[in-house]
């Protein structure tokens, strides 16, 4: 149909995933392997000056998936990171009290969103903006401004398709990296034009190539799987030759 007048404003697209991360974490289990280390200790330490930050009840909190997206990086060059975190809904408000009050030792006020079970923490001063959503079963968090609430609908990306050998295993550790998404971004860019030659050739490679996967195979082993665009071109060659 012809429709005459000013074009539609198209919605602002969800940025490209440049990694992701899952993880299957038994919260409580985790917490009591963390604690045999000294760094871990000194942290909760720190946070004992905040008594209203239950670190045990937070980790215990979490029984199921975790997953974290790198999405990019703001103007400070500190990375936007996307996550979710699966735990049972009776333990999201608190959850969310423990996040809250951490977030406000931080110098981050904390306020609801107009959507309900949505919440913005920000500090002005320092533009620090992150945003956290309650859902179903699950904790979201973000500092990244174009992913404010979780993606609705069932359709996945096409760098998440499950003909990923990793992904259909669904094994309990899994990591993904998409090349493409280094290739058009800023700070990516700006990096590999500084290698020079070296920086060409990881262009050259990372063109070739559509999705990277490392996923756990058990009994303390792990695969790597690289998909390219030409199988029979074995475009990583080109590093080992420089």
């Amino acid at each position: 149909l012809w429709h005459k007048g000013p074009k539609k404003p198209s919605p602002p697209k969800n940025p490209p995933t440049i990694a992701s991360l899952s993880m299957n974490l038994p919260g409580d289990k985790i917490y009591s392997l963390l604690m045999g280390f000294d760094t871990f200790k000194q942290e909760v330490g720190k946070m004992k000056m905040n008594p209203n930050f239950k670190v045990s009840d937070f980790f215990k909190s979490i029984n199921g998936d975790v997953t974290m997206a790198f999405t990019g990086f703001n103007q400070y060059t500190d990375p936007k990171i996307v996550m979710y975190v699966a735990m049972p809904n009776s333990k999201l408000n608190e959850a969310l009290k423990n996040l809250t009050s951490q977030m406000q030792m931080a110098g981050m006020s904390a306020r609801p969103a107009s959507t309900p079970g949505e919440y913005i923490f920000e500090n002005s001063s320092m533009k620090l903006t992150a945003y956290a959503t309650l859902g179903p079963g699950y904790l979201y968090l973000t500092n990244d401004e174009l992913m404010q609430q979780p993606p609705k609908g069932n359709a996945p990306a096409p760098m998440f398709t499950s003909n990923l050998e990793g992904m259909k295993q669904r094994p309990s550790g899994y990591m993904l990296v998409n090349p493409q998404s280094i290739l058009v971004n800023g700070y990516f860019n700006q990096l590999l034009n500084g290698l020079g030659n070296i920086g060409s050739t990881l262009r050259t490679v990372l063109g070739a190539c559509t999705a990277a996967e490392a996923f756990n195979k058990g009994n303390n082993q792990f695969q790597i799987n690289v998909y390219t665009k030409d199988q029979q071109n074995n475009v990583l060659q080109k590093i080992f030759d420089k």
